[in-house]
């Protein structure tokens, strides 16, 4: 079961950094770090039409992943807290439709933003899109902080894995408030890049020894 988390955190990693480097050659910005200028993206688009289809197509397959990862972590975590882990599920669920609806609005402004007439359509496309990301991201922390909760209580992941997963989702919270999130923003990518991506190495490298190990609460009350 480890050694599937692992691998599917990968797949979700590599897709993710590919497509949102392709996505930001047209012009358009990372998740939170504001709405994209409509000039920028209409000459990026037009410059990089092929690079940026191809980074919609792997942003779009990241989420797919993300998605398998969740059902992947409730069957590795139900047995350490079953209604934490479906509330996980939930907070999970929600926060990838809100980044696969973003990214649709995203794909729809670049389709008109190239006609003069349908700009200021494509504008309101990317906004809707960037509160999207944002609220998107929220639920991406609940559900992370959850499961650092489930990591912590567990008996097969070392607690520092809980703890740095807690304090990403923690970090995404931070756009709850608007006007925190462009201070915090580099502070909050950094934490979450690092605790996910060590959690990940831990699942492929080390944690395949435990698989079939049960992950019980390491206080017994579920």
């Amino acid at each position: 079961m480890m050694r599937s988390v692992g691998v599917v955190y990968l797949l979700y990693f590599v897709t993710a950094t590919l497509g949102q480097l392709c996505v930001s050659r047209a012009g358009i910005s990372e998740l939170g770090a504001g709405p994209p200028d409509a000039a920028a993206v209409a000459n990026g688009v037009l410059a990089h039409d092929g690079v940026l289809r191809l980074g919609f197509a792997l942003t779009m397959i990241s989420i797919a992943c993300y998605v398998v990862l969740i059902a992947l972590f409730y069957q590795l975590f139900q047995a350490v807290g079953r209604f934490r882990a479906g509330l996980a599920v939930l907070f999970g669920l929600v926060g990838m439709t809100l980044q696969a609806g973003a990214v649709a609005a995203q794909m729809a402004a670049a389709t008109v933003i190239t006609t003069g007439q349908a700009r200021a359509s494509a504008v309101v496309l990317l906004d809707i899109a960037h509160q999207g990301d944002g609220v998107g991201l929220v639920f991406d922390g609940l559900f992370l902080l959850l499961i650092g909760d489930l990591i912590i209580r567990s008996t097969i992941v070392p607690r520092v894995f809980g703890v740095l997963v807690a304090l990403a989702g923690l970090g995404w919270l931070t756009f709850l408030a608007p006007t925190l999130t462009s201070a915090a923003l580099p502070f909050v990518e950094v934490v979450g890049v690092v605790a996910e991506a060590s959690l990940m190495l831990w699942l492929l490298v080390v944690g395949v020894r435990r698989d079939g190990a049960p992950a019980v609460s390491r206080t017994g009350v579920a």
